[in-house]
């Protein structure tokens, strides 16, 4: 009888590290996901300075995710993301030898909660909060000074229903961060460049 029952503790407490290291398992945030589209923002005006103008230049501060951290933007993540959304909305040149601007964008930061990492939050329907910096610069391909350089900050955030685990609930953060630094980018040089 005594058997028994360290046999069903043992199984209980196996069960429960099981689900303590998938929880913590982080997946990398997803560029479909960071991506934004048509109805995210308002595309370029016809003829305008962004009208079907960018290609994407340098990319730089991503990180690969570790399968035992927390989830991270790659830099590759971020640059299919940032294309898309300027294709999704019309900002991207068709042809890109021929586009007259690039962007080039540096993350900055990305400001994750650790908490997310504490084996008791897997039973623990939180909400989770990721900010994000991005330093953008759009100059001409011809070259100049910059049209736009500064740093736009998002925060994002997914709830229990949106992920069950931390981790997972972090990579969504993340990509939703990510999403409204993007909408928020645009909306400025729009506003800053009647584009």
């Amino acid at each position: 009888m005594a058997r028994a029952g360290v046999g069903r503790i043992l199984a209980v407490g196996l069960l429960g590290l099981g689900l303590t290291v998938l929880a913590a398992c982080a997946t990398p945030a997803s560029s479909d996901r960071m991506s934004i589209g048509a109805g995210d923002s308002a595309p370029p005006a016809s003829g305008s300075m962004g009208d079907h103008a960018f290609r994407v230049g340098r990319v730089s501060g991503g990180a690969a995710t570790s399968v035992i951290g927390l989830s991270e933007v790659s830099d590759d993540a971020l640059r299919a993301a940032l294309g898309a959304s300027l294709r999704n909305l019309g900002y991207l040149a068709d042809d890109q030898t021929k586009a007259s601007l690039v962007i080039d964008t540096d993350l900055v930061g990305l400001d994750r909660p650790v908490a997310a990492l504490d084996p008791v939050l897997i039973f623990v329907p939180i909400d989770l909060t990721v900010t994000v910096r991005i330093h953008y610069t759009v100059t001409r391909a011809a070259g100049g000074p910059p049209l736009f350089d500064d740093i736009v900050a998002t925060t994002g955030t997914a709830t229990a229903s949106d992920a069950a685990t931390p981790a997972g609930r972090v990579r969504k953060a993340n990509e939703a961060a990510i999403r409204l630094n993007i909408v928020a980018f645009l909306q400025r040089f729009a506003a800053r460049r009647g584009a």
